[in-house]
């Protein structure tokens, strides 16, 4: 998990959930686009609150 929880980060994934709302913003290409929204689901399967703004904030 965490594994995963840094290469998002690194890339630029921002993921929230607030009820059964889920925001995932990719910054990145195509190709890497399909990677970086598997992880983007792994986090929301696990409910973690990952924002990516520069500096790294997380919420387990």
């Amino acid at each position: 998990m965490k594994q995963i929880t840094n290469g998002a980060i690194r890339g630029g994934i921002m993921v929230e959930r607030k009820g059964h709302l889920r925001i995932c913003r990719v910054k990145l290409r195509e190709v890497a686009g399909k990677m970086m929204q598997q992880s983007c689901n792994l986090l929301w399967r696990n409910g973690m609150n990952v924002s990516y703004s520069g500096n790294m904030k997380m919420k387990l």
